[in-house]
């Protein structure tokens, strides 16, 4: 299947999406723990399966997917588009439960997860040789393909070394979904998307400054330590994480010698992230 079309990253579609994506944020306004250097939001879509149907990618109740006619007024039919920036991958959100998103199988099956590191989340969109399909009375489609992960150690199609979503034809039409009176049960992306735990430096090698970005599960205290490469503290400090589970802040490494250093930081529930810095 794969070898017959040519593999595009999500990230590659920005110029087919822009607009699209800019009609999103009329009705929804950007989390703020979403827009970061290493993710975009892209917008709310549906995915129907390439057959005329009316047939669409539907999240079942046990969080496996299927197709089913599309029901506008059902959240299990959308679906929120987040861009890494990094890699060039996107993930697909689940929009009727927090922190879920589409993990492929190797069999071409697929299940909502909530590991945001998993490898199987990580997606590509291979455009068909048939084009987007977009006409003058389906404007909202963006593209016409496959949905695949990325290589991966274990994997189902041999040709790309990657799991296809395997579902009708196992070809889609993604839709930029149409905000309406009939859809408009659908819960907002700061309800829904929750961004991965984890550590951020930046800019790094640095000689002064180095700003850092910290994502817990909850809210609550967490407490830096800058470290030298024998692990003794330097410095040690506190913070808070939001509401939103991020706390976000500075540390001056400007009287520090150049080399490596370690940034070591607790989350109230005890985990531990830690990250290499350079001094110039």
């Amino acid at each position: 299947m794969i070898k017959k079309y040519k593999k595009i990253a999500l990230g590659v579609l920005c110029v087919l999406w822009i607009s699209l994506s800019m009609k999103a944020q009329v009705f929804h306004k950007q989390h703020p723990s979403i827009s970061s250097s290493k993710t975009q939001t892209k917008g709310l879509y549906l995915i129907e399966i390439d057959t005329d149907t009316n047939q669409y990618v539907y999240e079942r109740i046990d969080g496996t997917l299927g197709i089913d006619k599309l029901n506008n007024k059902d959240s299990g039919f959308y679906f929120w588009i987040v861009e890494n920036n990094d890699n060039r991958t996107f993930q697909l959100y689940s929009a009727k439960q927090k922190g879920k998103l589409i993990s492929i199988r190797s069999n071409g099956t697929a299940e909502m997860i909530s590991d945001h590191q998993s490898k199987s989340t990580e997606l590509v969109f291979r455009l068909s040789q048939i084009g987007s399909k977009k006409t003058s009375k389906n404007t909202d489609i963006v593209a016409t393909g496959y949905i695949t992960t990325q290589t991966l150690k274990q994997y189902g199609i041999k040709e790309c070394q990657c799991n296809g979503l395997s579902l009708g034809n196992n070809r889609f039409k993604i839709h930029h979904a149409k905000m309406s009176d009939g859809n408009t049960n659908i819960p907002t992306q700061d309800k829904i998307i929750s961004e991965p735990i984890g550590l951020t430096l930046h800019p790094n090698p640095t000689e002064n400054l180095v700003n850092f970005r910290l994502i817990g599960k909850t809210n609550g205290k967490i407490s830096l330590s800058l470290l030298d490469v024998t692990g003794k503290a330097l410095m040690n400090t506190t913070d808070i994480l939001n509401k939103n589970g991020i706390s976000e802040g500075n540390i001056n490494i400007t009287s520090l010698n150049s080399g490596y250093y370690t940034i070591k930081a607790t989350l109230p529930d005890g985990q531990t992230l830690i990250k290499k810095i350079i001094k110039n």
